[in-house]
């Protein structure tokens, strides 16, 4: 990165102060994130999201969803 790369993403940090992120689609029901969910909500909290919204696609994944939301008090 630049000099003025990295005046530039300053620049933009300060345009997100107010604005909240919130991932509306996160599927982390899924089996793949199942050894690795921990990391994957703490990378999504230091990239700025605030809330995650877990989806589920039958009635089991969404009461699987449920219960990430009961572990994971940020998602939705």
């Amino acid at each position: 990165m630049t000099s003025e790369d990295n005046q530039i993403s300053e620049e933009l940090k300060g345009c997100y102060e107010n604005l909240i992120v919130i991932d509306i689609g996160a599927n982390l029901t899924n089996k793949k994130y199942g050894r690795d969910l921990d990391s994957v909500v703490q990378r999504a909290k230091d990239a700025g999201v605030q809330k995650i919204m877990v989806t589920g696609t039958s009635v089991r994944s969404s009461k699987e969803a449920l219960r990430l939301t009961r572990l994971y008090p940020s998602t939705n």
